[in-house]
């Protein structure tokens, strides 16, 4: 998904991050030690003020998840489903 720079954005980068990992069966220990992490990844790109691309994907009981900007990757995370 595309996520273009608005008012708000870490907030909605949070929930959505929250809403993902809550639906696949995450403790909230986990979903705020992952949201940290995305934070963290995302910092460089958030500086520079352009669009940035974010996908969640599932395979071979793993969650994946990718955020890019001018197809370039900023931060991937994965971790074993519960």
């Amino acid at each position: 998904m595309r996520l273009p720079r608005t008012g708000g954005f870490d907030t909605m980068v949070a929930d959505l991050t929250s809403n993902v990992l809550t639906h696949f069966g995450f403790e909230p220990a986990a979903v705020d030690e992952l949201s940290g992490e995305l934070k963290a990844g995302l910092a460089a790109g958030l500086a520079s003020g352009a669009e940035l691309h974010m996908q969640f994907q599932v395979r071979e009981g793993e969650l994946e998840i990718l955020v890019s900007q001018r197809k370039r990757s900023l931060c991937r995370v994965t971790r074993r489903l519960p």
